[in-house]
């Protein structure tokens, strides 16, 4: 009988084991995740803030046209229609230019593929599209890795977003 209860109780015990395997195993699995969705984030944020350290529209560069009045009407500035068309990631001229681009960017030898959508958006509720031309563009950027999955068909892909306004100038 001892030996019965000595098998049980090494039983047992391989199964504590595995199943404390199985939690180290998981909770170092979530921590790389999380390390890789911080790097992933890191890339987009980069590519945030060159896009919008181009002008708002060709309506309002002051490098394309040698005069530029304010935009008063939001109808002056390019139709959505019209968005996109730039090949060159550096090459872009103003912000809705980079419509529909893809990029690769290669950070530590380790490439991620970003695909950058600019759309209008309301002034006072940006989570919405209004359909006609405003003074706000969202910048959406979809970011991932050919090397980062989730799951076998999953791929690790972090969304973010930030609205670039147009200043226009008030009267006082």
């Amino acid at each position: 009988m001892q030996v019965f209860y000595a098998l049980i109780a090494m039983l047992l015990l391989a199964l504590l084991s595995l199943t404390l395997q199985r939690g180290t195993h998981s909770a170092e699995r979530r921590q790389i995740v999380n390390e890789m969705t911080t790097q992933l984030v890191g890339v987009g944020i980069d590519v945030i803030e060159h896009i919008g350290r181009q002008p708002f529209d060709s309506q309002t560069d002051s490098n394309k046209v040698a005069t530029v009045p304010p935009v008063t009407n939001a109808a002056q500035l390019t139709p959505k229609g019209s968005f996109g068309g730039c090949t060159d990631y550096n090459a872009c001229e103003d912000v809705d230019d980079f419509d529909g681009l893809t990029i690769t960017r290669d950070v530590g030898g380790l490439d991620f593929d970003v695909v950058i959508e600019i759309n209008y958006v309301d002034e006072n509720n940006p989570d919405v599209q209004p359909g006609f031309n405003t003074f706000a563009k969202e910048i959406r950027l979809s970011i991932s890795s050919p090397y980062l999955y989730i799951t076998k068909s999953t791929p690790l892909t972090v969304q973010i977003a930030r609205v670039r306004a147009y200043d226009r100038a008030t009267k006082v």
